[in-house]
């Protein structure tokens, strides 16, 4: 495996994460959830 972009692997990992926590939060595959936890969770965003 070569190492050319690491901004490839980082994209995987965060895909990889978002469907472990979608999977986490009991949300269906087919089913998307109409807003993510993330963004909703934080009143202080900008």
């Amino acid at each position: 495996m070569r190492h050319r972009q690491p901004s490839v692997a980082a994209l995987l990992a965060a895909s990889l994460l978002a469907i472990a926590l979608g999977i986490n939060s009991g949300h269906s595959a087919g089913e998307p959830a109409p807003v993510p936890p993330v963004n909703t969770g934080s009143t202080s965003a900008p």
